[in-house]
Parts: C-alpha cells; sequence; structure tokens
C-alpha cells in the first residue's frame, strides 16, 4: 500500500502541477515505478525531440511528422520496451499528449504507459529503446521508485537497460 501511494504520487504529481525536469532539447525523462507485478512508466521530453519541432504543427507535413511519432508513443511500447515474456506483461497506454511549456512555442510531449504482469518483474531487467524511433533523443534521465529504495540513471542514445 505505501509503495502505490509513492506510485501515484511520483507518476502523477508531476502531470497534475505540469512540474518536470528542465527544458533541454534532446533530454528526455523517464520515471518508473514497480509494484508487485506492475510497472508505471511516465515519460517526458521536449516535443523538438520527438517529432523535431516544438510550435504547432502548421504544415502537412508537420502534421504528418507528428502524428507518426505520437503514434509510435501510443502502440509500439513493444519496440520502446522490452521485458522478459516469461512475465507475460499486458501494456497499456494510460496517455499520451502533447503539453505547451511555459512561453508560447515550448512544447512537452507526455506519455504514461501500465504494464501488468503474472509475475513479479523483481529482479529482472526492462530494456529501453526510444533512441531507434526518436533519433534527436539524445540522453534519457530514468528514475526508478521500488520497494527497496529508488535509483537514478542516465541512458546515452536514450537506449539501455534498467534492473529491477
Amino acid at each position: 500500500m505505501k509503495l502505490k501511494i509513492l506510485t501515484m504520487t511520483m507518476v502523477a504529481t508531476p502531470w497534475l502541477l505540469g512540474a518536470h525536469t528542465a527544458h533541454v532539447h534532446g533530454v528526455g525523462e523517464l520515471n518508473i515505478a514497480v509494484e508487485s507485478s506492475r510497472i508505471v512508466l511516465a515519460f517526458e521530453s521536449p516535443s523538438e525531440s520527438i517529432y523535431g519541432f516544438e510550435s504547432e504543427a502548421k504544415t502537412a507535413k508537420q502534421k504528418k511528422i507528428k502524428d507518426e511519432k505520437l503514434t509510435i508513443l501510443k502502440t509500439d511500447m513493444g519496440k520502446i520496451f522490452q521485458i522478459d515474456a516469461d512475465l507475460k506483461c499486458d501494456w497499456k497506454v494510460e496517455k499520451v499528449g502533447v503539453v505547451q511549456e511555459g512561453e508560447v512555442g515550448h512544447q512537452n510531449v507526455r506519455a504514461e504507459w501500465i504494464a501488468t504482469c503474472e509475475k513479479s518483474p523483481m529482479g529482472r531487467s526492462l530494456k529501453i529503446d526510444f533512441g531507434s524511433s526518436f533519433s534527436r533523443l539524445k540522453s534519457l534521465k530514468v528514475n526508478v521508485l521500488k520497494d527497496s529504495g529508488q535509483k537514478s540513471t542516465t541512458l546515452k542514445s536514450a537506449t539501455g537497460e534498467i534492473k529491477f
């Protein structure tokens, strides 16, 4: 129960309050909370790092690029996140969207996913690959919260592996 409250606080509070790390192009942040057999993931990055521009999509080409990149976040979780198949995790997209950041012209992309697994992911690794689909994303700060504590690391090229 304690971790459940921490999970909700870690993931929901920044979204509700609009708080996050500094708006730095090429850098994203991924918060991960692991509780029993659930993994909650919350991602945020400047839109420029995801689809190449920060303002509202104006041209047909910009709209197409933006839609394609957001669709990847909505549908290609198996490409972005990989975990042992024997855990039998069911992935669900909670939300994917774009929010205005402070001054006009600065937008961030936010996404949240939940994996519910038949077995506990504790002691296992989650492979993360944002770099293949989002080449402008050069670095990913990853914060992990679990029963035994928390840890942070930075993945270069927004690709790497995190052990729970």
